[in-house]
C-alpha cells in the first residue's frame, strides 16, 4: 500500500471517528469553547495582544459565528445530517492553534501581529483576495494564518470529496474545488469584514468610536439566525412542531413595549444623536426579548403538560413531537442566551430582561404558580410590558428620570385588566385543570363583557399621553371596536390582538414623528 492510500485510509477513519462518536450538544460545545479558549491563550503570546474581556469576547463570537455557517455551507455541499457535521466541524476547531504556533516558531519566538484586513492599512481588497490575503505589512494575514487557512482548504476539500465521490471522478472533483472556493471566499469574508462594515456605518451616517463594537453585535445577529437555520436543518420535523407554537403576535406585543419606550425617550429630545451603538443595542436587546419568550413559552408547557395532555392542547412535548427531556434543556438554553444578549448591551437590559423572564417564571412554573390568581397574573404581565417600555427608555436617554409617569397606572392598571382576554380561548381548558382564570370564576359570556369594557377603559386612558383633540373620540371608537371583537360569537383572539398591536404602532409611529 502506497504513501496516497496510507493517507486517504487514516482520513476516511478519523472522519468516521468524529462522526460516530457518542458526543452530544454539550460535549462538542465544551470542545469548541475550550478550541477557542486555546487559540485566544496563543494568540495573546504571538501578537502581544491585550488580553481584555471584550476581546476575547469579541473573538469568541467571531469564531462561533463562524462555525454556524461552515456546519450550513459543509451541510449545502454533502447533504450529510448536520449532527455528524457539527461532530467533525465543531472538534476541528483545534486547529486554530495552528496560527500563532507557526507565528512563533518562524519568528523563534517572537510573534506576529494577527488581527482583521483593516481599512485605511490593507489597500486593494480584490488583490488581496486573489493573492490569498496578500503581503504581510506588520499587521493583519500573518504566515500562521495563512497556513491555518491552507490547511483548513485542504481537509475541507477531503471531506468533500469523501461525502461526493459517488458523483463519479468529474463530477466529485468538479463539486468539491467549487465548495472548498465558497470555504475560501467566507473565510475571506470574515477576516475582511470591517471593510462592509465601515461602508454600511458611514453611508447610514452611524456614528462609531470602535468598529469592532458593532462587528460583535453583527456577530450576535447571525449567531441568532445561524443557530436557527442550523436547528432547522438538523431536525426540519421538531423545528416545525416548535415553530407551530410560538406566540409570534405576543413577541410583536413586546418588541412594540421596547419600540414605545424608545419613542417615549426619543419624543421632546432635543439632544439625541443617533449613533450605531444605539443600533446595536436595539437589535440585540430585541433578540434577548426574543429568546426570553421562547423559554416563557417552553417553561409553561412543561408546568401545564399534564392538563394539556388531557385537555388536547397542541404544544410539541404534549404531543410527544419533542422528547420532554429534549424540551427542558431547549428551555434552559434559550433561557442562558437571553440574559448572555441582555448582558452584552449592558447591566440595565441584563436585568430587566432577568426581570422579564422572572415573571414569566413566577406566573406559570411551581411552587407559585401566579396564573391560577386571576388579577395578579396579569399585573406580572404588565409589568413586563411597562418593563420592556422602560428599558426602550434607558437605550435612548441612559435613566429613567424623564420617564411619563402616567404610564404606570396606564400599565399597572389598565393593561391588568384587558389582559384578561387571553384566558378567553383557553376557557374549557383552564375549567377543567381548576386554573381560577376570569372567564372560569364569571362565566365566558360575562367575562366577555367585562374584559371588554376594561379595553375600553384601557384606550381611553391614553388620552393622558395624546393632547389632541381628537384624541378621546379616535380611543373611545378603538375601544368600541375592541369590545366588538371580544363579544363575538365565534370569538377569535388574533384580531383583538391584530387591532391592539396596529393601536400600539400607530402610538409609536405618532410619538417617532413629534416634532423635537
Amino acid at each position: 500500500m502506497g504513501f496516497w492510500e496510507k493517507g486517504t485510509g487514516l482520513f476516511r477513519k478519523g472522519v468516521a471517528s468524529l462522526e460516530d462518536s457518542k458526543a452530544g450538544f454539550f460535549q462538542l460545545g465544551l470542545t469548541f469553547l475550550f478550541a477557542v479558549a486555546l487559540r485566544n491563550f496563543l494568540e495573546h503570546f504571538s501578537a502581544g495582544s491585550k488580553l481584555s474581556a471584550e476581546l476575547i469576547l469579541h473573538y469568541s463570537l467571531f469564531y462561533c459565528s463562524l462555525a454556524l455557517f461552515l456546519i450550513v455551507l459543509f451541510w449545502l455541499a454533502t447533504g450529510e445530517k448536520v449532527k455528524k457535521i457539527a461532530r467533525v466541524v465543531m472538534p476541528c476547531f483545534l486547529l486554530l492553534a495552528v496560527a500563532p504556533i507557526v507565528d512563533l516558531v518562524l519568528t523563534f519566538g517572537t510573534g506576529a501581529k494577527t488581527g482583521y484586513i483593516i481599512p485605511g492599512i490593507h489597500k486593494n481588497l480584490a488583490a488581496r483576495f486573489f493573492a490569498f490575503t496578500g503581503s504581510f505589512s506588520g499587521f493583519g494575514v500573518t504566515a500562521g494564518i495563512k497556513a491555518e487557512v491552507a490547511l483548513v482548504l485542504v481537509l475541507a476539500f477531503g471531506y468533500f470529496w469523501l461525502k461526493n465521490e459517488g458523483l463519479g471522478k468529474w463530477k466529485c472533483l468538479t463539486k468539491s474545488l467549487f465548495f472548498s472556493f465558497l470555504l475560501y471566499c467566507q473565510i475571506f469574508f470574515y477576516g475582511a469584514i470591517l471593510f462592509p462594515a465601515e461602508w454600511v456605518l458611514k453611508n447610514l451616517g452611524l456614528a462609531y468610536e470602535n468598529i469592532g463594537i458593532p462587528v460583535s453585535h453583527f456577530y450576535l445577529a447571525t449567531i441568532f439566525f445561524g443557530g436557527i437555520l442550523v436547528a432547522w436543518l438538523a431536525n426540519k420535523r421538531k423545528f416545525k412542531a416548535v415553530l407551530g407554537e410560538m406566540p409570534f403576535l405576543r413577541l410583536l406585543h413586546f418588541e412594540l413595549m421596547l419600540a414605545l419606550g424608545i419613542a417615549f425617550g426619543l419624543a421632546g429630545n432635543h439632544v439625541f444623536r443617533l449613533e450605531a451603538m444605539h443600533v446595536c443595542w436595539l437589535a440585540t436587546t430585541a433578540i434577548a426579548i426574543a429568546l426570553g419568550l421562547v423559554y416563557a413559552m417552553f417553561s409553561n408547557n412543561l408546568a401545564d403538560l399534564e392538563a394539556d395532555r388531557k385537555g388536547g392542547k397542541k404544544s410539541a412535548v404534549a404531543m410527544g413531537k419533542v422528547g420532554l427531556e429534549q424540551y427542558r434543556k431547549a428551555g434552559f438554553l434559550f433561557l442562558a442566551a437571553s440574559l448572555f444578549y441582555a448582558l452584552i448591551v449592558n447591566f440595565q437590559a441584563f436585568f430587566i430582561i432577568l426581570v422579564f423572564v422572572g415573571n414569566y417564571f413566577l406566573y406559570s412554573m411551581p411552587p407559585l404558580r401566579l396564573k391560577r390568581i386571576p388579577v395578579l397574573s396579569k399585573a406580572l404581565i404588565s409589568l413586563n410590558s411597562l418593563a420592556l417600555a422602560m428599558l426602550g427608555f434607558l437605550l435612548v436617554r441612559g435613566s429613567l428620570l424623564d420617564f411619563p409617569a402616567e404610564l404606570f397606572p396606564i400599565f399597572l392598571i389598565g393593561f391588568t385588566l384587558a389582559l384578561n382576554f387571553i384566558d378567553l380561548k383557553d376557557f374549557a381548558s383552564d375549567k377543567r385543570a381548576g386554573i381560577r382564570t376570569l372567564p372560569v370564576l364569571l362565566g365566558l359570556k360575562k367575562a366577555k363583557t367585562v374584559v371588554g369594557l376594561f379595553f375600553i377603559v384601557a384606550y381611553v386612558s391614553f388620552t393622558s399621553i395624546i393632547a389632541e383633540f381628537w384624541a378621546f373620540p379616535l380611543l373611545l371608537l378603538l375601544g368600541l371596536a375592541q369590545f366588538a371583537l371580544i363579544k363575538r360569537k365565534n370569538y377569535r383572539e388574533r384580531p383583538v390582538l391584530a387591532l391592539y398591536l396596529l393601536s400600539m404602532a400607530s402610538l409609536t409611529l405618532y410619538l417617532l414623528a413629534m416634532p423635537k
